[in-house]
């Protein structure tokens, strides 16, 4: 160019290439499927060609922080564009950058990523069950959370066709942060004897439980139960509460009984007996409780007197209801004439004393006479 005009332009040149340090790497991020409690996968885009300063990238440097502190080099010689950082805290939070290098020297650090050295939790160990009144009780440990806090159970039931658990999520949701906080749940007894459970009575529960953080669910645990993880409740009533005559006495009283329908699941293991004692008319007191017999004797008793009796049943739970109430009369037959008879004769008639024996609870109704004949 000159004062009269620009001349015309120059032919193509070869070209020139600007040498400089990479950019710094980008997207740096975690590798989920590596990172666990004690160890964090890293990787990071690989640079393209026209942002690596003209000359190619020779390795990259990773430099770690624990939480906010001062980042320290990590390694350094990196070839790839992937790296698991290991011997980590669990629970830990750690701060990564990466830069790249060639022949002109390191990049700028990357942007920071900072990672929690955790994964999911471990496997919980199996629960136990327990039985309380009308109420189950699931207890669990909770397991390792691996470095981050669980925030959620699943809790199933084994259902009546012992195969097939389910969950039970008005009294035993693990979502709910209280039943997180305390490890276990309570159920009602009714609702796991019908519906979708249809557990019967002498069922032990069986439960199962997982455990859950933010990285994901662990294992199910094994199954679990426990000694007293089994339904039952209270027996039903014995019956047919029935007087032995072979027995009788003026002062005893000796009966049998039959259990009731069902021992609701646990076994009958003794009975106990009361008593009104004041002719069927007054409270009952109770007998002292008996072995496993359907038998019982009351002895004592005013003969002439009615006794009513009421038996109930036990089993692990306790106590049942009462049967329904027997009344006996205490009474036998008369006792034996114990002086001899006395006989007066007059001119047309023999007349035959003796004194009454004791009636033993009932009047006497009739004596029967033996004369001995002449022979």
């Amino acid at each position: 160019m000159n004062n009269i005009n620009r001349s015309l332009t120059s032919e193509i040149g070869n070209g020139a290439t600007i040498l400089t340090i990479p950019q710094a790497p980008l997207n740096l991020r975690n590798r989920a499927g590596i990172t666990s409690a004690t160890q964090i996968g890293l990787e990071w885009d690989l640079i393209p060609s026209i942002d690596q300063g003209g000359a190619a990238i020779l390795y990259y440097s990773i430099f770690k922080a624990v939480g906010a502190g001062v980042y320290e080099t990590l390694e350094t010689g990196l070839t790839t564009t992937t790296y698991i950082a290991i011997d980590l805290s669990q629970g830990e939070t750690y701060s990564f950058k990466v830069q790249s290098e060639n022949i002109y020297g390191p990049s700028l650090d990357s942007l920071p990523t900072s990672i929690l050295a955790a994964q999911v939790p471990d496997r919980p160990a199996a629960p136990t069950t327990s039985l309380s009144g009308t109420s189950l009780t699931v207890t669990w440990v909770a397991p390792d959370d691996r470095g981050k806090a669980i925030d959620e159970y699943t809790i199933t039931i084994l259902k009546s066709d012992l195969s097939t658990y389910s969950l039970e999520l008005n009294d035993c949701d693990g979502s709910d942060p209280i039943i997180v906080g305390q490890t276990y749940c309570v159920i009602d007894v009714l609702v796991l004897r019908t519906g979708d459970f249809s557990l019967p009575w002498g069922t032990k529960v069986f439960a199962k439980v997982i455990a859950h953080n933010s990285y994901g669910y662990s294992q199910e645990s094994a199954p679990g139960a426990g000694i007293n993880g089994v339904l039952m409740t209270y027996p039903d009533a014995p019956t047919t509460l029935t007087e032995q005559t072979l027995s009788r006495a003026a002062d005893s009283i000796t009966f049998t009984w039959v259990d009731g329908q069902f021992n609701n699941g646990a076994v009958v293991t003794k009975y106990r007996v009361s008593m009104s004692d004041t002719d069927g008319l007054g409270t009952y007191s109770e007998l002292v409780p008996l072995a496993f017999i359907k038998e019982y004797t009351a002895s004592g008793l005013t003969a002439g007197h009615t006794y009513n009796f009421k038996v109930e049943a036990y089993n692990a739970f306790g106590y049942g209801g009462f049967s329904s109430a027997k009344s006996i009369k205490c009474a036998t037959k008369p006792s034996k004439i114990v002086a001899p008879p006395t006989t007066s004769v007059s001119t047309r008639f023999v007349t035959i004393d003796w004194t009454t024996p004791n009636s033993n609870g009932l009047p006497i109704t009739a004596y029967s006479i033996y004369i001995r004949k002449g022979d």
